[in-house]
């Protein structure tokens, strides 16, 4: 079934670091071949919530934002020129971001990783509003007709070999375009430009931090998330979409 990978985001979590901002120029020079210079100092408060982004800064490419807060960091990239439709491409992009956000961890001295998370968001294209909730009604509930059925959202989660967190959310979507300054940001004032279902896949080791005494994750568990993510994207998606099937 034809999808568009739109973005996703890799993240580390780890105990507070409260002289994080200490390491900006030390991450400049760590990743000036990727990143622009000089990198963003976010203006909060020092008692400001931990997670809070206290550094950011922009890839060359402009596809991808790095963001580092006292108690994580993150590299949310969105995709286009081609990696949007091609998971092969994509996929290798993203082993290459999960070597440098573990990477990242070490400059700034984050040895004890609580739990890492890897979401994408993948978008199904449909002609109209009508055919994305008549799909959504013959899959998940083909035994019963909902009518006047307007938006869903339907969440289900899975657990794998006791660590793993396998999160599934579809979303219906309708993607707006404006023309000019609308006077109210609202569909009545907008162009509907797109139609489809919207799948937020998150897959993270956070049931081996919740239930695990001293538990805590490592590159290995990094690359378990990939190899999880390229299962289903490469195997199990049309299995998901078309029937329904949540096994996977």
């Amino acid at each position: 079934m034809e999808f568009r990978i739109e973005n996703s985001q890799i993240a580390v979590f780890f105990p507070k670091i409260p002289s994080i901002r200490r390491k900006v120029f030390e991450l400049e020079e760590k990743l000036s071949a990727r990143f622009l210079k000089p990198f963003t100092m976010l203006q909060v408060p020092d008692d400001a919530p931990d997670e809070i982004p206290r550094i950011q800064a922009n890839s060359i490419n402009g596809h991808t934002v790095l963001t580092v807060s006292q108690s994580n960091i993150s590299l949310v990239t969105n995709f286009n020129n081609g990696y949007e439709n091609s998971w092969e491409k994509t996929l290798e992009y993203l082993k290459n971001n999960f070597e440098l956000i573990f990477s990242i961890a070490d400059s700034i001295d984050a040895k004890s990783l609580l739990f890492t998370g890897f979401t994408i968001n993948l978008f199904f294209p449909f002609q109209d509003e009508a055919n994305v909730m008549k799909h959504f009604n013959q899959v998940f509930f083909p035994e019963k007709k909902i009518s006047n059925l307007h938006e869903f959202n339907l969440r289900f989660v899975q657990r794998k070999d006791d660590v793993y967190f396998v999160n599934y959310m579809f979303t219906s979507t309708v993607k707006y375009t404006t023309q000019g300054i609308p006077m109210r940001l609202v569909p009545a004032y907008l162009t509907a430009s797109e139609f489809g279902i919207t799948l937020n896949i998150d897959i993270n080791d956070r049931y081996g931090s919740n239930f695990e005494r001293e538990y805590l994750s490592t590159e290995k568990n990094g690359k378990k998330l990939i190899e999880y993510m390229n299962e289903i994207l490469s195997n199990k998606i049309d299995s998901l979409m078309q029937k329904g099937d949540i096994n996977i």
